[in-house]
C-alpha cells in the first residue's frame, strides 16, 4: 500500500507509477482514487513528467538540510505575526537564534522583501553573535529576491517544510510569548508597539529566565562559553 506522505522514501517511483498509469489510459481522478493522493498531484505529475520515462524521475521540492544548533548564529529562524483588522493592520518581524534563544523584533505598517531582508541586516547587527543560517517558512516576504539577497550577504536561507510548522517550533514558542507577555497588554497602535517591543526584547534576553536554557536568561547564556542546540 502507498504512503501518501511527503515523507515517503518511494514517492519518486509513486509518481512514476501514476504516470504510466495516466499514459495507459485512465483518468487522472482514477488514479488519484487507486494511489490514495489527491486529483491535483496527479494533474500536476502528469504535466511534469518526461516524454520518456525511463531516463529521469519527476522534479520535486528539495530542502537543503536543517543544521546542528550547536553555537550561536548557526540557526535562526525568522517570521512575522500580523494584529489588528485589514485596513489598520499591524506587523511584526521575530527572529530567533534556535542555540541561545537570542530573540529580535521590529514593528511595520506592511511586510515584503525588502523590509524582510532590512529586518535581518538589522537582527545581525545588534546580534552579539555571527548569523549562518536563516529559516523562514514560504511567504512571499522571503521569496526568491529575499534569498538571493542573503546569499549575497554571505548567509545561507532555508524554508521549512511545507504545512510544518514545527520546523519553526522555537519562534512559534517566541511568537506565543511576545504576544501573551507584551503585545496583548499594550495599545494597538504603531507608536506603542515601536515603544514597548524594545523594552520587552531587554527584557526577554537580559533578565527573564528561560527553563530550556536551566533558568539562565539568553545573553547569560552567549556570555557563559556554552551553548547547546534544545530541541
Amino acid at each position: 500500500m502507498y504512503m501518501a506522505y511527503l515523507t515517503n522514501p518511494n514517492l519518486p517511483r509513486v509518481r512514476m507509477d501514476a504516470v504510466r498509469l495516466v499514459r495507459s489510459g485512465w483518468s487522472t481522478r482514477k488514479v488519484a482514487r487507486h494511489l490514495g493522493f489527491n486529483h491535483s498531484s496527479i494533474v500536476r505529475w502528469a504535466h511534469k513528467a518526461p516524454d520518456d520515462l525511463r531516463l529521469k524521475t519527476i522534479p520535486t521540492l528539495s530542502y537543503p538540510p536543517r543544521p546542528m544548533a550547536e553555537k550561536p548564529g548557526i540557526l535562526t529562524q525568522i517570521d512575522t505575526i500580523f494584529d489588528g483588522p485589514v485596513d489598520n493592520r499591524l506587523y511584526v518581524y521575530t527572529l530567533i537564534d534556535v542555540c541561545s534563544r537570542w530573540a529580535h523584533a521590529l514593528v511595520v505598517s506592511r511586510i515584503n522583501t525588502h523590509k524582510s531582508l532590512f529586518f535581518v541586516k538589522q537582527a545581525k547587527d545588534i546580534a552579539p553573535f555571527e548569523f549562518q543560517t536563516i529559516q523562514s517558512d514560504h511567504g512571499s516576504e522571503f521569496s526568491k529576491w529575499f534569498t538571493k539577497r542573503i546569499l549575497e550577504n554571505g548567509l545561507s536561507h532555508r524554508h521549512s517544510r511545507v504545512r510544518m510548522p514545527s520546523d519553526n517550533g522555537h519562534l512559534e514558542r517566541f511568537n506565543r510569548t511576545l504576544q501573551d507577555e507584551c503585545l496583548s497588554r499594550i495599545p494597538k497602535n504603531l507608536r506603542t508597539y515601536q515603544k514597548h517591543i524594545p523594552e520587552y526584547l531587554h527584557y526577554y534576553n537580559y533578565e527573564r529566565p528561560h527553563m530550556a536554557l536551566n533558568m539562565k536568561t539568553p545573553m547569560e547564556l552567549l556570555t557563559s562559553k556554552w551553548c547547546q542546540a534544545i530541541d
